[in-house]
């Protein structure tokens, strides 16, 4: 038996569990129910319907035997399939190009100029159109924002971003929590450096070395247009797109989005922010593969 896959984005269903008795009632062997549901009353921490969506590693501490009864179940998993598959099921394209290893460093990619480079520096040196302005921080850009955002919007409302105001309990994502959060985004676009100024030392800790310049020029590349409108869907729906967020960044006459592969393929998260962010806000997103 296959179950169901999920098909819409992941905060359609948050939060759904199983317990044993439905996992045994599936067909679920007992090595299966004892790690999913080590307790009568545990619920499985991922539903049938998210087995598919979930890299094999997530799996910790499960046996090969285990994971392989959930691939049985699941059909599959995703992060498994050739990356042709992938993209199809998706609904991308996927841009081939050449690449030469650079011999002198491991993982490293020869660029234009014969320097040892990256391969999402290559994939952004191939992908960028004349007028167009990239980055290759993946969402590094996003996360240091929204450090920013998060810091701005306790200082503006008293409590945790993503909370409600007693702190003890997540808040209730819609439109109402959206405008509280816009309202931070828009004080992070009139003064970044005003904000890194005041939060320095938090935020230099937690930006994983970007400077101040490299969160401003993401800005500029991505615009305040489409930080809003992230924020706006991300806080009314609830949507989490920070993980899986594609390798480049890249604007002109457009906003693009880039997923860098060489021989690897997309992990289960990369195609949850295609599903929450990507078809939601209509936008690009291709992959690039190299070599």
């Amino acid at each position: 038996m296959i179950v169901e896959k999920r098909l819409g984005p992941t905060y359609a269903t948050p939060g759904e569990k199983v317990t044993a008795d439905e996992l045994r009632r599936l067909g679920c062997s007992d090595a299966l129910v004892a790690y999913l549901a080590p307790s009568p009353a545990h619920m499985a921490l991922k539903h049938p319907r998210e087995w598919f969506w979930t890299d094999r590693k997530w799996f910790k501490g499960a046996s090969r035997e285990v994971t392989d009864e959930i691939a049985r179940f699941a059909g599959g998993f995703f992060c498994e399939l050739p990356l042709e598959e992938q993209a199809a099921m998706m609904g991308i394209r996927i841009v081939h190009a050449p690449g030469v290893r650079f011999n002198s460093g491991r993982g490293l990619w020869q660029s234009a100029a014969g320097n040892g480079i990256s391969i999402e520096e290559l994939g952004l040196e191939i992908s960028l159109r004349p007028g167009e302005r990239g980055s290759s921080y993946e969402g590094r850009g996003l996360t240091a924002f929204w450090f920013m955002l998060s810091k701005t919007f306790e200082d503006m409302n008293g409590y945790w971003l993503g909370y409600e105001p007693t702190k003890r309990q997540r808040y209730q994502p819609g439109p109402d929590y959206a405008r509280m959060v816009l309202a931070s985004v828009d004080a992070v676009l009139a003064d970044p450096k005003g904000i890194h100024r005041r939060h320095r030392e938090y935020l230099q800790t937690l930006w994983r070395g970007l400077e101040l310049r490299d969160v401003t020029d993401w800005i500029e590349i991505v615009g305040g247009s489409f930080i809003r409108r992230y924020h706006e869907h991300c806080y009314s729906v609830g949507a989490n797109g920070q993980g899986g967020h594609p390798d480049l960044t890249i604007s002109g006459s457009e906003l693009r989005f880039v997923e860098v592969k060489g021989k690897d393929r997309m992990h289960a998260n990369q195609a949850s922010w295609i599903v929450d962010i990507a078809e939601p806000l209509g936008l690009d997103v291709t992959v690039l593969k190299v070599g």
